[in-house]
């Protein structure tokens, strides 16, 4: 309630220069950022799309705005405009408002301090070659202003071979630079990301984020199988296993590896495959699909000989997520021959959704956006199934029904398709489209992610995931509606339910995640 005042919506907030709560929102058909003023709000004058750092007692502001190369201080008329030439990924001033901060980014991953003093306007460089996460992230200066606090990866120069590793130790740690050297000293090093430092009164604070996930196997129809247990992957964040699949006879699970560490954001993803025994147990993983930044988990052909996958690629390793030259596709490649080279299906220019098969294994379903961004719409890619060779790529049309689709998958034993829509940021529907045409509303849902869903082996029944609580779980439901079943009650969350060719299994991804906000007294 005192963040919202007497606002209509608050979309942002920070502390502006007088340790007050600065709030990007609508007031009464006003948007901007309000300042409190006494008993009043202030507008400043920075542009909508600003981000801004106030200076100790509200008399100067540091902002940036999109592409993030520019420094500017102050409000305009009056505003001084600094020419960076690396992206901006934070900003703080000097207790005494002498000179004000920003951590930048160049295009070969490499960040940087800079140092600008608002009487001269020169822009100095404290220190550069820092091993920082591309994300938005804030700097710290300590109370004396001699050094300050920054989130880090390591303290040695970024290795871009390095960011897309999926199974390193480079969560993000707080270091404290000093200024006038430029030496780093290590202050927290926690299992987990420790990043957007923060120095209030005698303490530092920041964000500490924890992320595991794993690949488990619930018994479906199985009575005499043990219950929920991990299959691949470790509850510790740096080997974690995520969007699991069956091959045709139920004898491999695919799954992508690789923690959504914040250094590396999406850069460190590989796909591997495991055999599973009637029982539950594993044999060794293998490496499945691999290459420079995200692969995810393949879909096998009905008959086994394909795999179809969507790969987020760049020709060599990039520092971030929308790197130079990266793409975003469907492809194909022959399932037994890791070595055989890749059929790319598509060049939309947005990002894809993951294929799904139809039961001829001559047509594969993806969503993507058409043309501008917005509601992502289902496409069909044709292929010949003997030879790969891509026919034709075409939007589906949806009934009027449909709004559109965050995924759409095949009945697996007739030309049904599956589809989620998402109504607003918190709610999701299921709907079945018949082979004829018709569509039939499945189940309305609460969900903030997505969770995931397929079909039974017969196709009479969908899984899903759900928002029960806090903690998203699996339930099973009627093709055509009806009372759903909760499979699931995990003090974690359980998504991407995929079962078993021969319907006694459901893997699933296991995934916790913890945020926390700590501190240490400064020295």
């Amino acid at each position: 309630a005192e963040l919202l005042l007497d606002f209509d919506q608050v979309m942002a907030a920070t502390f502006d220069g007088n340790g007050r709560i600065a709030r990007f929102a609508n007031r009464r058909r006003d948007m901007g950022w309000f300042l409190e003023s006494g008993q009043n709000l202030r507008s400043p004058a920075i542009p909508l799309d600003a981000v801004p750092a106030w200076a100790p007692g509200n008399r100067d502001v540091a902002w940036i705005r999109p592409p993030g190369n520019r420094i500017v201080l102050g409000e305009p008329p009056d505003d001084r405009w600094h020419n960076i030439g690396e992206r901006v990924l934070g900003l703080a001033w000097d207790p005494t408002g002498a000179a004000a901060y920003g951590l930048a980014m160049s295009e070969n991953g490499s960040a940087s301090v800079l140092r600008i003093r608002p009487l001269g306007g020169e822009v100095e460089i404290i220190r550069e070659g820092l091993d920082a996460s591309a994300l938005p992230n804030g700097l710290a200066v300590a109370p004396d202003g001699q050094s300050l606090f920054i989130s880090l990866a390591t303290e040695d120069e970024p290795d871009a071979d390095a960011r897309h590793e999926t199974r390193v130790n480079r969560d993000l740690d707080i270091y404290e630079l000093e200024i006038k050297s430029g030496t780093l000293r290590l202050v927290s090093n926690i299992e987990g990301d420790d990043f957007w430092p923060w120095v209030a009164g005698d303490y530092l604070y920041w964000t500490h984020n924890e992320y595991d996930a794993s690949v488990m196997l619930i018994p479906l129809d199985n009575p005499g199988a043990k219950p929920l247990f991990d299959v691949v992957g470790e509850r510790g964040g740096r080997f974690a296993t995520q969007l699991p699949r069956w091959n045709p006879s139920g004898e491999l699970l695919a799954y992508t590896v690789g923690s959504w560490r914040l250094a590396d954001w999406g850069l460190n993803l590989d796909t591997e495959v495991v055999a599973i025994g009637p029982d539950g147990d594993r044999g060794s993983p293998a490496a499945l699909v691999t290459g420079y930044h995200a692969d995810y988990t393949p879909s096998w052909s009905p008959d086994g000989r394909w795999l179809a996958y969507r790969s987020r690629r760049s020709p060599r390793p990039v520092p971030y997520y929308a790197g130079p030259d990266v793409t975003d596709d469907i492809f194909l490649r022959r399932a037994e021959d890791p070595d055989a080279d890749e059929i790319r299906l598509t060049d939309l220019g947005w990002e894809v959704g993951d294929p799904n098969w139809s039961t001829d294994g001559s047509r594969l379903l993806f969503d993507s956006w058409d043309r501008v961004p917005g509601v992502s719409k289902p496409w069909v890619a044709t292929i010949d199934p003997e030879h790969g060779d891509l026919l034709d790529v075409v939007p589906l049309k949806l009934p009027d029904e449909i709004s559109g689709s965050v995924s759409g998958v095949y009945s697996p034993v007739s030309d049904d398709v599956l589809f989620i829509e998402r109504l607003n940021p918190e709610t999701q529907r299921l709907w079945v489209m018949l082979a004829a045409g018709e569509v039939r509303k499945v189940i309305e849902f609460t969900s903030y992610t997505r969770g995931g869903a397929a079909w039974t082996p017969d196709g009479e029944n969908i899984v899903y995931s759900a928002l029960v609580g806090e903690k998203m779980q699996l339930f099973l439901i009627p093709r055509f509606g009806g009372e759903p079943q909760q499979l699931t009650e995990e003090p974690a969350n359980v998504l991407h339910g995929q079962i078993s060719p021969d319907g006694l299994w459901v893997a699933a991804t296991r995934l916790s995640q913890k945020k926390e906000i700590r501190r240490l007294p400064l020295r």
